[in-house]
């Protein structure tokens, strides 16, 4: 089976597809390419599943063309799409006639930046959390990031998850200011404060399917 081979400080194997169909393969630095191929082969049926998902959802994407009526999801809600100045109502989502994709994900960043600052802020000072920065990029294969800095930047698509679950990526990357992997250490922090984490996880993987733009 083809993929994309990426090695990395870590200490684990981990596989995940791409959104344009690539399967992609972290590896520990030297892990031994036989090592890497046993694990491919083992996981080789549930990689299968998930190419032929992805593929689906870039059909999906590909299809939709940002009309009035279609709908798109915002903080768990499918809003549908309508003609004026952009902006999120409570029953519809207003983008102009033209430069809709533009106007779509600006205006999801400016929803985001506004919301997820005050989320992290929420969390932070509820739990102890000391964080430098809040900022909001369009990254499509990660929620959110926390850097070496304690610099945290999610992708405007979580605002399309529940609240519950943008809350858990919230969580997720303040409990990276303290820990820089996923080691049981993170974890363990993760489920101090959220201990239903597993649950939401599998929720920001259900709505990731209904995410069109």
């Amino acid at each position: 089976m083809d993929y994309t081979l990426q090695r990395e400080k870590r200490k684990t194997l981990m596989m995940k597809i791409l959104p344009d169909g690539t399967l992609l393969v972290k590896a520990p630095l030297h892990l031994p390419e036989q090592a890497v191929v046993q694990f491919v082969e083992q996981h080789k049926e549930w990689a299968q599943r998930q190419l032929a998902q992805a593929l689906e959802r870039k059909k999906l994407r590909e299809a939709f063309q940002y009309l009035d009526g279609q709908a798109v999801p915002y903080l768990g809600r499918l809003l549908p799409l309508a003609t004026g100045t952009a902006a999120v109502l409570p029953d519809r989502i207003l983008l102009p006639a033209e430069g809709r994709p533009e106007a779509l994900a600006a205006l999801y960043k400016k929803e985001a930046l506004r919301y997820l600052s005050a989320r992290t802020a929420f969390f932070a000072r509820r739990f102890g959390f000391s964080y430098a920065s809040v900022s909001v990029g369009s990254a499509k294969t990660v929620w959110g990031t926390c850097d070496g800095k304690n610099r945290i930047r999610y992708s405007f698509r979580v605002m399309a998850l529940p609240e519950a679950a943008a809350d858990y990526i919230v969580v997720h990357e303040l409990c990276h200011t303290l820990h820089k992997n996923h080691g049981a250490a993170f974890w363990q922090a993760v489920d101090a404060i959220l201990p239903e984490h597993r649950r939401l996880r599998a929720m920001c993987r259900e709505w990731e399917r209904k995410i069109l733009f």
